[in-house]
């Protein structure tokens, strides 16, 4: 039921709760982002130093850095929990969001960041409460209240059309299975002694598992990316994709995927450094890579010149693929002389979220920082990435394009891929 002071019209308290919890690099700074929790209507807000296992005496980490946290050391966390109303669950998702957003500012302001948190139905989350370094406990009502007015001020949710999916063929009839011709560009590179075990590894009997094509990709990307990350095997991998994109026996659709998964391989440490900005800035870390992430950058950068020259031949699909590659590489779009047709790519779609995802890549192609500004501004206006998608304002401009566009075109290639099966 509606408590007093808040209107009917906001709906029942929300069946999920969400503890937020920021780092803080002193007391004094964790004290002041309390408060404003308070005034944003957080409840059972919480401040303590930054556990951490290896200056533990009890814990069996102690002494063992490698498996802690070191940089926090001398840092505290504010926790807490958001609890209000909502009309509806999808009004009640938009202001979890919005809410995100908003905490992240604030942290980033107090040179803080948000440091992880936990979402759990109102039970569960409550039974497992931890409040030990409670600071401020307000009521129900109150938080209703000014949870209420907070929510007022948030953007009306935004109705985005989904994208429509590229002019893809499917896969035509006669054409070999994907494994079979993986093995082909595998076999080459062992002829020309470039193999690596990782590649060689599909010339034995153990693919045979896989059941399908699309299982197969599946695979692919698990193996090039293991949840996203790159591996010491990842650029070992980028010759084989290379391969199979310039192959005459893979379908379209198929090369779209390779080709968004190159892109993905080559672009792994940018994207991160533009989703981890607000950590790295306020530990001072710094927008480096790790030298895995680089191999793959290098290793894709390689290839790309060849795989963008296919432009004239290559298929409205299999062309999205390619803005990614040219976005991430942009010496070498100019090299391939890929960065006009981009921009007339970008001129001829009708469709919202295709145009406005073109004219990303054509900017960060060109390398041109105040056309950047402007079709990144309008690609998170205007197409369906979720606030808490967009990178901090502190991520490196190029890093943030790469990051959005990589949103964009993930749900562009799952489309052209289930249009081709």
């Amino acid at each position: 039921m509606p408590v007093d002071g808040t209107s009917s019209s906001l709906g029942s308290p929300v069946t999920m709760l969400r503890e937020y919890r920021i780092a803080l690099p002193d007391e004094r700074r964790g004290r002041l982002l309390a408060a404003e929790l308070v005034d944003r209507g957080h409840r059972w807000v919480r401040l303590r130093p930054v556990y951490l296992p290896h200056l533990d005496l009890a814990n069996p980490f102690f002494g063992l850095p490698e498996f802690s946290r070191p940089e926090l050391e001398g840092w505290w966390h504010v926790t807490s929990v958001v609890d209000e109303l909502a009309p509806d669950d999808d009004m009640e998702d938009h202001q979890l969001e919005c809410e995100e957003v908003a905490v992240a500012a604030v942290a980033r302001r107090h040179r803080g960041f948000c440091d992880g948190g936990s979402m759990a139905d109102r039970e569960t989350l409550l039974r497992h409460l931890d409040l030990r370094g409670l600071l401020h406990d307000q009521t129900q009502e109150q938080a209703y209240r000014r949870r209420a007015a907070i929510a007022r001020s948030f953007p009306a949710r935004r109705d985005v059309p989904a994208p429509l999916v590229a002019a893809a063929a499917p896969v035509p009839g006669g054409l070999p299975p994907l494994l079979d011709t993986v093995r082909v560009v595998a076999s080459r590179l062992r002829a020309d002694g470039t193999a690596t075990p990782v590649t060689d590894w599909w010339l034995t009997g153990e693919p045979e598992h896989y059941e399908d094509d699309q299982e197969l990709l599946s695979g692919l990307f698990d193996a090039v990316l293991h949840q996203g990350t790159c591996s010491p095997l990842t650029a070992e991998q980028v010759p084989l994709l290379a391969g199979l994109v310039g192959h005459d026996q893979v379908a379209a659709p198929y090369r779209a995927f390779l080709l968004f998964l190159l892109a993905e391989a080559g672009t792994v440490g940018r994207r991160l450094a533009a989703r981890d900005a607000d950590r790295r800035s306020a530990l001072g870390l710094g927008f480096g890579q790790n030298a895995e992430e680089t191999a793959a950058q290098n290793a894709v950068e390689a290839v790309a010149p060849v795989l963008l020259r296919r432009w004239p031949e290559e298929c409205e699909a299999v062309r999205c693929g390619l803005t990614f590659l040219a976005a991430a590489f942009p010496d070498s779009a100019r090299a391939a002389g890929v960065i006009e047709p981009i921009a007339e790519m970008a001129a001829a779609c009708a469709e919202r979220h295709r145009a406005a995802m073109v004219r990303l890549a054509h900017a960060l192609a060109s390398a041109d920082g105040e056309a950047l500004r402007a079709r990144y501004s309008e690609a998170i206006a205007g197409t369906p990435v979720r606030l808490t998608g967009i990178p901090s304002p502190v991520a490196p401009a190029t890093a943030a394009g790469l990051h959005i566009l990589h949103l964009m075109l993930e749900s562009e290639t799952d489309l052209i891929l289930q249009a081709g099966a």
